[in-house]
């Protein structure tokens, strides 16, 4: 027989009632992340708050990462070398890659092509003034 309060006791309708912990190991399904979703919004402020204050938005995306990966090297949830893993490092060449691509078509003409119509800024109002224009042209 099965102990009052017990893990296996409780089924869906008693839950709300049991320590975080249990609930989680109980039911997995209806428990929803708080702290990585807090930490994105506030990261996605702090680009906000970059762009204003003149300050590259690495920086932001930098601390935000920095955040979550020291979460969870904390709760020994990853390694450094598995965190390094999941950077993607075949990404970051794309990436690179396509930087080099747009160097080259920029170096050679479609600067003075298109440069009447970009916007000279990299500040907030300059990119939504951008992307209001695309999203203009496109539909």
């Amino acid at each position: 027989m099965r102990q009052k309060g017990s893990p296996s006791a409780l089924g869906p309708a008693n839950t709300e009632n049991a320590p975080l912990r249990l609930r989680q190991r109980i039911d997995p399904l209806h428990w929803s992340p708080v702290f990585a979703p807090v930490v994105l919004g506030l990261t996605l402020a702090g680009f906000a708050l970059a762009s204003f204050a003149a300050v590259n938005p690495a920086w932001a995306a930098l601390a935000g990462a920095l955040v979550l990966g020291g979460r969870a090297l904390g709760r020994k949830q990853t390694t450094v070398p598995g965190l390094l893993s999941m950077t993607g490092p075949l990404f970051y060449l794309f990436v690179l890659a396509l930087g080099i691509v747009v160097k080259a078509v920029i170096g050679n003409g479609l600067n003075t092509a298109a440069g009447h119509l970009l916007p000279r800024s990299t500040d907030l109002p300059a990119i939504l003034a951008l992307w209001a224009m695309l999203h203009a042209i496109g539909g």
